[in-house]
């Protein structure tokens, strides 16, 4: 594929953002990639500061916590993407085992440091005082975290390691989202990103 007729540049993967007239020449838009679609949407829902700087470090949050969500996808396809879960049984344990004792302390780590140095936030924004779409990103990456390794992560916060993540930081979040997460719009936990295997929890 070259593109479409409106001139965008062919998707290779969703999800995908169409806006009519927001294209080049008042065309329709055609975005892929998700901190792509955050990138343009942020400014539009109110989701991001004016302030340039701000902007970007709102940016690396969300990037930050994509390729921590990425790791949960590569907990139980560690071999390839196109074969089955059952087919890489072993290697997934072996991953498993790598994300919990040392990928999930790091990200909680790095996202307790930024809540614990933004003190605008009081603990429940991770840039500036407002709700921010690396707020948002975040929160959804930990709330698949807490699908697919329910035992992992109960374990790390009863630790109290990252009281401003798991005490502050997760609640004021799902209360602002409560509205979306008790809706039609919001989609369950399945076969995606976030798969729940009891094997590959803490035992």
């Amino acid at each position: 594929k070259t593109g479409d007729a409106d001139g965008n540049p062919p998707i290779f993967a969703p999800p995908a953002l169409r806006v009519a007239g927001a294209g080049k020449a008042g065309k329709t838009l055609l975005l892929s990639q998700t901190p792509n679609i955050l990138l343009y949407l942020g400014p539009k829902l109110g989701l991001v500061s004016a302030d340039e700087v701000e902007r970007l470090w709102v940016n690396q949050m969300a990037l930050t916590a994509l390729d921590w969500g990425n790791e949960a996808h590569d907990v139980h396809h560690p071999v390839g993407t196109g074969l089955y879960y059952e087919d890489q049984k072993e290697e997934a344990a072996r991953k498993a085992t790598d994300v919990r004792e040392n990928r999930v302390p790091k990200f909680l780590a790095y996202f307790e440091g930024v809540l614990k140095g933004n003190e605008a936030g009081g603990g429940s924004c991770l840039v500036g005082e407002g709700l921010t779409y690396a707020d948002t990103t975040v929160w959804q990456v930990l709330d698949g975290y807490f699908f697919a390794f329910p035992k992992e992560m109960a374990h790390v916060k009863e630790s109290g390691k990252y009281p401003l993540v798991f005490d502050t930081f997760y609640p004021s979040i799902k209360e602002k989202l409560a509205e979306y997460l008790g809706s039609d719009r919001r989609l369950k936990y399945s076969m995606g990103i976030y798969r729940h295997y009891p094997e590959l929890d803490r035992q």
